[in-house]
């Protein structure tokens, strides 16, 4: 009883959630309307909606409630989930993120609003630091990709589908359950399911901490400012003298004796270098001619005990590849670990 109240609880989730992102892709790429899940790329709202959130808007009827959080297309073009704190009669809403010190500067029209956040026992419906994830991924995968993986995902279900006859065939002819189920005995099936799970997880955690930039800077013949001494927190260089070539320096607060930042320029050119030194990384940048420059960047968490060379050459393939293969090495060895204490388990009690 217990076990299917569960799988069918879960069922419930999983069709709920495909709905949510079949949702957001109609409302988001068809109709260009913010509706469904978003990411909240800001602190605005932290710690109610942390940063690199992604949280879901639904459209909104009638007028908005004090307090409640919106979603409204700010002046400047941009959406802006924030919370109404105040109204002004015959003019609009005053909004602001519970995390900054200010309201937002200007009255919120109602044609503005385009939605909601709803919100479950006082929390918004959300999933912290997925954007994150989301973001990195977008950046990193191609249309090639997309279409191999959803080739793999159609053959996997056809695969597991056909597998699930067969053991439906066998049972009614009395040859037991045969097919994938003698593949796969009932610890086997557990495990796999483990491993997909502690897979997704410590992907989700790789991708949080990776990302891929747009390195970039502005070239002027008489102009010396620096927005940032440290550009690997920002990639916006600022604007530097045309023509010169300029040594930035780096030391990664992320590193440690367990983890090191492999930062790796992903445009083939000869403006930019990135060399790692005992110090840290070293950006040779040669400032070009005057305008725009913008070349790709990506950073990616990287386990110490994986060559710098390899990790380059994997980051260059695609900057998705070094944290899947990371993660799936990391799940592998929980599996192989948690594999063992069973068998010892298992003979223990035999005994």
């Amino acid at each position: 009883m217990t076990s299917t109240l569960v799988k069918t609880i879960s069922l419930i989730i999983i069709t709920l959630f495909i709905i949510s992102l079949a949702f957001t892709a109609v409302s988001q790429y068809v109709f260009h309307l913010p509706y469904g899940w978003n990411i909240d790329a800001t602190n605005s709202m932290y710690p109610l909606i942390p940063p690199g959130s992604i949280v879901f808007v639904v459209p909104l009827f009638g007028n908005p409630q004090l307090n409640e959080i919106v979603a409204y297309r700010a002046p400047l073009g941009c959406i802006v989930i924030h919370e109404i704190i105040g109204v002004k009669q015959g003019e609009g809403y005053i909004t602001k993120g519970i995390n900054n010190p200010l309201p937002d500067p200007w009255i919120v029209k109602r044609s503005w609003i385009y939605g909601f956040v709803p919100t479950i026992f006082g929390y918004p419906l959300e999933i912290p630091y997925a954007g994150y994830a989301l973001y990195f991924i977008s950046r990193s995968i191609s249309h090639t990709d997309l279409i191999i993986g959803g080739v793999v995902l159609i053959v996997g279900s056809l695969f597991l589908g056909n597998s699930q006859a067969v053991v439906t065939q066998r049972k009614r002819r009395g040859l037991g359950g045969g097919g994938i189920s003698l593949l796969i005995p009932p610890f086997k099936k557990i495990a796999l399911i483990f491993f997909i799970v502690a897979f997704l997880i410590l992907f989700l955690i790789f991708a949080v901490y990776s990302r891929v930039y747009a390195l970039s800077w502005y070239s002027s013949p008489s102009l010396m400012v620096f927005s940032h001494d440290y550009p690997f927190l920002s990639f916006y260089l600022g604007s530097l003298p045309s023509n010169t070539y300029i040594n930035f320096s780096y030391t990664s607060y992320h590193e440690s004796k367990y983890v090191y930042l492999l930062v790796v320029l992903l445009s083939n050119t000869n403006s930019v270098k990135i060399v790692k030194t005992n110090e840290g990384y070293i950006l040779s940048v040669f400032t070009g001619s005057k305008g725009l420059h913008s070349y790709k960047v990506s950073i990616t968490p990287v386990l110490s005990i994986v060559p710098y060379n390899i990790a380059v050459m994997l980051d260059r393939v695609n900057p998705l590849l070094l944290p899947a293969i990371q993660t799936m090495g990391i799940s592998l060895l929980i599996l192989g670990v948690m594999s063992l204490i069973y068998f010892v388990a298992q003979r223990l009690s035999e005994v």
